[in-house]
């Protein structure tokens, strides 16, 4: 035991430590101690044990226990230690091995037996010294909080589980570290809580539960929250990191499970599953050029046969059309429920212009006086149109053509002689005299044809009998059923 000057253990300022421990405060050692009166108040004359310190201790008072470095303790009998005086605490001092150390033996049933609320233990280590120990730290009051290390003592020297409570041990907090065996064959379950309402679990556990780590029994645990480092050995899939057997519990759980070297998260709402990025890789797959599924909604529905990278691909096929659009441009507004490649066709071909052509011949009946059709209109359509002469127009008398709607002939291209239009020339206003003219000039009429008014030719005064023609009609919608053919 070191001096009141060590910087380690640092006595003097547990002396003076009145913030958060304001009542009494005892020593026990095993080493130098004596149970009996004019000792324990120092760290020079500690008691000898734990059970007899808490005897002088007064309830709700604050009053602590500094459990000395190397102290250790023989706990035979259920319940050896009793803290059965509320509102202390029982603090073990020195790090590593020189912590504290309570070996459990004697009976199955030997205990730390906490039936006062608020009780502390911390920094302690608990090691089971025989074969099958049901319930070393057995909790049965509110408010507790424990922070200790368990050692079973080899693969056949071990206790059922470390932590057991009854349903009085509410809003409980505990900080538990499991060190078993892989070999072994008696642990069930580091923790048992039985009708637990409110509790914080943290565990840092090592060996085989055959059960589960944590498990609630007998009594319905509600708002529990566990947490920590696992590795039950031969358990990869996360079925014995925390198990309900009571079957109506409520928790959550988020942990590290490096038997499966996985996180898991879940709880009484979802089951636990991993988290693992090595899962996520899993499911991505490596991505190949085999087409996907063939609709979205498959691909929705049942996801469980397809790798993310499939998914993946069947949605680019969407997106580009391979799976969603058959022609493109396309005059045909969007339907309901269609993919989301119809629906970015629809809306690039708002602003998208479309041509429409039109090859016409004079000769023959072509060339007849009278009103021809050039191009059928739907709906609202914004319009550039010129002709380009393929073959000069001749007439037997002195015909003029036009182009424009029914009631205004002549609106989109102005009444011209028709022989005046001659091979390779440009048609587009009354005077055709060139065969290159910038688009600006040409497409410089441009007109809104609105209530799908239909494109036509009218030739007037005499026939026509030789040209040929083609019309250019460049256009976009502006109604949603807006179209030229």
């Amino acid at each position: 035991m070191g001096s009141f000057d060590d910087p380690v253990i640092q006595y003097a300022d547990i002396v003076r430590d009145k913030s958060q421990y304001p009542g009494n405060t005892y020593y026990v050692d095993s080493a130098t101690g004596v149970d009996g009166a004019g000792y324990g108040v120092l760290p020079a004359q500690p008691f000898a044990t734990i059970d007899y310190a808490v005897g002088q201790c007064t309830a709700n008072n604050g009053d602590v226990i500094r459990v000395l470095p190397g102290h250790a303790e023989t706990i035979a009998t259920a319940g050896a230690i009793a803290c059965d005086v509320a509102g202390i605490s029982i603090i073990g001092l020195g790090e590593g091995a020189a912590r504290p150390m309570l070996t459990f033996n004697g009976v199955v049933g030997a205990s730390i037996l906490i039936t006062a609320a608020s009780t502390k233990i911390k920094n302690i280590i608990g090691v089971g010294g025989l074969d099958g120990l049901t319930n070393p730290i057995h909790i049965q009051a509110a408010d507790c909080e424990i922070d200790v290390e368990w050692r079973d003592t080899s693969s056949t020297v071990e206790a059922v589980r470390a932590i057991l409570t009854t349903a009085a041990a509410d809003r409980l907090k505990v900080d538990l570290k499991y060190r078993g065996f892989i070999a072994g064959n008696a642990c069930v379950n580091a923790a048992r809580l039985v009708g637990v309402d409110t509790a914080d679990i943290n565990i840092d556990f090592y060996g085989v539960a055959s059960t589960a780590i944590v498990e609630f029994l007998t009594t319905a645990c509600h708002n529990i929250k566990v947490g920590g480092k696992l590795y039950n050995s031969g358990t990869t899939d996360g079925s014995k990191n925390v198990v309900d057997t009571q079957g109506a519990s409520t928790w959550s759980a988020e942990l590290w499970d490096a038997t499966a070297g996985a996180s898991f998260s879940g709880g009484s709402g979802a089951a636990l599953a991993s988290d693992d990025i090595s899962g996520v890789s899993s499911k991505v797959g490596t991505p190949a050029n085999t087409g996907g599924t063939a609709s979205l909604a498959e691909i929705l529905g049942d996801p469980s046969n397809t790798s993310l990278a499939a998914r993946l691909i069947t949605i680019a096929a969407e997106l580009s059309g391979a799976a969603g659009i058959a022609t493109f441009p396309s005059a045909a507004a969007p339907a309901n429920a269609v993919s989301m490649a119809e629906a970015l066709r629809y809306a690039i071909e708002q602003q998208l212009w479309r041509l429409a052509t039109k090859a016409y011949t004079f000769a023959g009946d072509g060339g007849v006086q009278g009103v021809v059709n050039l191009f059928t209109v739907t709906g609202d359509v914004e319009i550039e149109l010129f002709g380009v002469a393929k073959n000069s127009f001749t007439s037997g008398g002195a015909a003029t053509i036009e182009v424009g709607v029914s009631g205004n002939t002549a609106v989109l291209i102005a009444q011209s002689t028709a022989t005046d239009v001659l091979i390779n020339e440009l048609w587009f206003d009354a005077t055709p005299i060139t065969t290159i003219e910038s688009i600006n000039t040409v497409t410089s009429r441009r007109f809104v044809v609105s209530g799908g008014q239909d494109i036509v030719l009218t030739i007037a005064t005499a026939d026509l009998t030789a040209g040929d023609c083609t019309f250019y009609c460049r256009w976009r919608p502006l109604s949603s059923d807006g179209a030229v053919a």
